[in-house]
C-alpha cells in the first residue's frame, strides 16, 4: 500500500466507528425522559434540496438547550448508502408562546462549515416546536429544507 491510500484505507476502516457513534447516541437519547414543552431529544423525518431535488433521510438530536442557543447534531442520509454527520450551534433568536400550552415553536438561526466536500458554510434558520422540527438551510451551491418529527410516536411528558 503506498503512502498516499495508507490514510484513506485508514478513514475508510474507521467509518463504521463513526457513524456507529452516532447510532449510541442516538439510542441513549431515545431512553432519555423527554420534558413537557421541550425541544431535547430525537428528531426524525427528511431533506430536501430545492435546487436540485436531491433528497434523503435526517436525523437529528437537540441537546445543551439554553434560554440562548441548542446543538443539533445532524446524521443525514442520501441514496441507500451515503450518510453524512455534523452538529451545529443554533442561536434562539424568538419565540411564540400559547398561555395553555407554553411554548409553541422557537425560532433559530445557525451557520456551520460542513467542509468543502459537503458543500461548504451553510446557514440555517426555522422553528422548533415540541413535535415539529422545520429548517431551510443555505450555502453558495444549495438551498433546501429539513422537516422533522418525534420519531415512532415518541411522547413529549406532559
Amino acid at each position: 500500500m503506498t503512502r498516499h491510500r495508507a490514510p484513506h484505507f485508514i478513514a475508510l476502516l474507521l467509518l463504521p466507528l463513526i457513524v456507529g457513534c452516532y447510532e449510541c447516541r442516538w439510542s441513549a437519547a431515545g431512553k432519555e425522559a423527554i420534558p413537557a414543552g421541550s425541544i431535547a431529544g430525537r428528531w426524525e423525518g427528511t431533506w430536501k434540496s430545492d435546487a436540485n431535488g436531491h433528497n434523503g433521510g435526517l436525523r437529528c438530536i437537540i441537546s445543551d438547550v439554553t434560554p440562548d442557543s441548542f446543538k443539533a447534531d445532524f446524521r443525514a442520509t442520501y441514496g441507500w448508502f451515503f450518510s453524512f454527520g455534523y452538529a451545529a450551534t443554533m442561536t434562539i433568536t424568538a419565540g411564540e408562546s400559547t398561555p395553555a400550552s407554553g411554548p409553541a415553536y422557537i425560532y433559530f438561526k445557525g451557520e456551520q462549515d460542513i467542509g468543502w466536500l459537503a458543500g461548504g458554510v451553510y446557514q440555517y434558520d426555522g422553528k422548533v416546536g415540541p413535535t415539529a422540527f422545520f429548517c431551510n438551510y443555505t450555502s453558495k451551491d444549495d438551498k433546501g429544507v429539513f422537516q422533522l418529527s418525534r420519531p415512532g410516536g415518541e411522547a413529549v411528558a406532559k
